[in-house]
């Protein structure tokens, strides 16, 4: 059963108290799985008690904190027939048919009873305070502006009112002009937290990440107790991947609320953070739910989280036999059965996984996480045509669920069959044009076929590293491939996601890549992060790259994915010696370690045996060298120094100095010819 938001389980606090509809809160739960349609229900219970006041506080808070419910349009406007024919006053009724139709985004209701209710009672913000929304989100602005400065001079001790103002700014573009709103309220409503946290939201949203860190700083300060301000906090350092951070906070909120089980449980689950170092984290994360699981024996979410953190230690058998236990006291929850679907899985039980999860299909046929759990336990118990016809029929009903698409591809890589794999992940495309993770998931799968990655979207600076090629790097070395299809790259390469040492580059240059692509010079390893994200790597006997395949143990069996990646390696390899022999390139690698002149000049020169082509090295600056410097060691030859690489806290966990490396660009190709090798190629505005 799903967590009540906190909002609204604070009103029903309020209305059960003294066990006011306590008994018929009760019954609406048991009865209702979700929280929207338990508290459907619910309404229904307090119309017919006619309590009118606790009905349209339950609807505000919904409304207010729930906006993305999967609300039953139809079964909330029966509720709203219900409470009419009971005898509800007529203002009431407007105003409940506005609330809910902000629940179900439904605009023109909304417009239409919020200017119902400005004539029936216009003592009141709310009818003006629904037409400017309503105006706001349907891109009508004009329209909206004259109401929303009526609003605020009407009702200029009402917050939601320049809320409402900071919305339509925003929406119209003008951020500072939202941003000058939101001061207004920090010296207006110094007891309300929305001056810190919207333009917080605001900030983060049009990545003014400083100006965000800096009023963050403010928040904390004038607001050190302020819930909202703290989870906001969280939030934000959730963004930036500072999991440490974000524990603390949580933490915080914890101790200020010490009897909510989800703050307990936010605390723990902040710590798994980035992939980087998780697997490290994880037994902290244990620990912390252990503790919380303790304090709180009966919370659902945090008994989930528990069995995961303790697959993700590998204690397995220990998840199976707590799932088991939480079973007979608490039977019918999903997330206990699947984590204990999982957790058999892991230990090869697959058979007894699909039993239980066959049942579960039964009884929540809609549910994304079943049916992907189902299908991966069909996979691995060799029915792989019944889970693609599962799999398929599901996205019928739900075509940009993300999971099922993520199942859906790993399915056909399982089989060897890449080029099915692409088909699906570009139909999710389709579904999901801007989602991240679903062009991530493509351009593997390109890599994977020899293809070029998607092209990014056009800028001015598009074409920026054409005729640049990555050598990878010592430490992090797929960072500058990272960069190139940050500004547009897409070429394929052999070093493009390697790590390599300054020796062993040479070595393979002077030996031409001596058995690179063989299977018994080939080993293949696991980069594990969590149990459900283990990725395959490969490292070569020869010279010692270690290379992201960016392909998951689940998407493909060992044997098989050995024999693939070398295949790919081979192809590789041809490309690289290639763009050697034709020279007029610029090579780049970046050399996190100590390193001579002398050793990059042996490097450079290993690297013109094949053909006139540039070299750039790239450091990390220091005291001698600050950041964006670019030094000519020799004609062909240069260094560049960034003032943070990938992975340093100075530039942000995980960031990439993307300006440095433009600069970088941009210096070499204003460099005169007697300078350089590399063919002359259009700078980059």
């Amino acid at each position: 059963m799903k967590a009540l938001n906190v909002g609204v389980a604070e009103v029903l606090g309020r209305i059960q108290a003294g066990d006011r509809h306590a008994a018929s809160w009760a019954t609406a739960r048991q009865a209702h799985p979700s929280p929207e349609t338990a508290l459907t229900a619910f309404l229904g219970y307090l119309t017919d008690a006619g309590d009118w006041p606790a009905l349209l506080e339950i609807l505000q808070a919904a409304a207010a904190t729930m906006p993305a419910g999967r609300w039953d349009d139809e079964a909330l406007q029966g509720r709203l027939l219900q409470a009419r024919d009971a005898g509800a006053p007529a203002d009431l009724l407007v105003w409940c048919e506005a609330l809910i139709a902000e629940m179900t985004h439904n605009l023109p209701v909304l417009l239409h009873a919020g200017t119902r209710l400005q004539r029936l009672r216009p003592d009141l913000a709310e009818g003006p305070l629904f037409v400017v929304r309503a105006l706001t989100r349907n891109s009508r602005y004009d329209e909206a502006e004259p109401h929303a400065q009526e609003l605020t001079r009407r009702f200029a001790d009402d917050s939601r009112s320049w809320l409402a103002a900071a919305d339509l700014a925003e929406a119209q573009g003008n951020v500072d002009a939202a941003l000058a709103v939101f001061a207004h309220m920090r010296e207006t409503f110094a007891n309300l937290a929305d001056g810190y946290v919207r333009p917080l939201e605001l900030l983060k949203r049009r990545k003014r990440l400083e100006e965000a860190a800096s009023l963050l700083k403010a928040a904390l300060e004038a607001r050190p107790q302020d819930r909202a301000v703290r989870v906001a906090a969280a939030k934000y350092f959730a963004d930036i991947q500072d999991h440490e951070l974000a524990s603390e906070q949580w933490r915080a909120i914890a101790e200020m609320e010490p009897g909510n089980p989800q703050y307990a449980l936010n605390a723990a689950t902040a710590l798994i953070g980035r992939p980087g170092g998780r697997d490290k984290r994880w037994p902290r994360v244990l620990a912390k739910l252990e503790a919380a699981s303790a304090r709180f024996p009966d919370h659902t979410g945090i008994h989930s989280a528990l069995l995961s953190a303790l697959r993700n230690v590998d204690r397995a058998e220990d998840a199976v036999r707590l799932a088991r236990e939480w079973q007979n006291r608490h039977p019918g929850q999903i997330a206990i059965e699947i984590e204990l679907a999982e957790a058999l899985g892991d230990l090869g039980r697959w058979s007894e996984a699909r039993r239980l999860l066959d049942e579960w299909r039964l009884r929540e046929p809609g549910s994304a996480r079943v049916v992907t759990a189902l299908a991966r336990s069909m996979s691995e118990t060799g029915d792989g045509e019944s889970a693609d016809r599962l799999l398929a029929a599901a996205l019928e009903k739900a075509p940009a669920d993300f999971a099922l698409h993520t199942c859906h591809g790993r399915l056909a890589s399982r089989r060897g069959d890449f080029e099915e794999s692409l088909r699906r992940w570009e139909r999710a495309r389709q579904f999901r044009p801007d989602d991240q993770r679903v062009e991530r998931q493509i351009n593997m799968l390109r890599e994977q076929l020899g293809l070029p990655g998607l092209e990014t979207k056009s800028s001015a600076d598009s074409g920026l590293f054409a005729g640049f090629i990555s050598l990878g790097g010592t430490l992090g070395g797929c960072e500058f491939g990272v960069a190139q299809r940050h500004f547009g790259s897409t070429d394929l390469g052999l070093l493009r996601w390697a790590q390599t040492k300054v020796e062993q580059l040479r070595a393979a240059f002077e030996r031409e890549f001596e058995g690179v692509g063989e299977e018994s010079n080939t080993v293949l390893s696991l980069r594990r992060r969590s149990i459900d994200d283990q990725e395959y790597v490969t490292s070569d006997r020869n010279f010692g790259m270690i290379t992201h395949t960016f392909v998951q143990v689940e998407d493909m069996p060992a044997d098989r994915m050995l024999t693939q990646t070398c295949r790919r390696l081979r192809f590789l390899k041809g490309k690289l010696l290639e763009d050697l022999r034709a020279g007029g390139k610029t090579f780049v690698f970046k050399i996190a370690h100590p390193t001579s002149d002398d050793e990059i000049r042996a490097l450079f020169a290993a690297l013109r045996r094949y053909g006139d082509s540039d070299l750039l090295c790239v450091f990390q600056a220091d005291d001698a060298r600050p950041p964006r410097t670019l030094r000519v060691v020799e004609r062909g030859l240069f260094a560049g120094y960034l003032g943070y690489f990938m992975g340093n806290p100075n530039g942000g966990v995980g960031a990439i100095d993307l300006e440095g490396w433009k600069s970088l660009a941009l210096q070499l190709a204003a460099l005169p010819d007697s300078d350089r090798f590399a063919d002359r190629l259009p700078a980059a505005a």
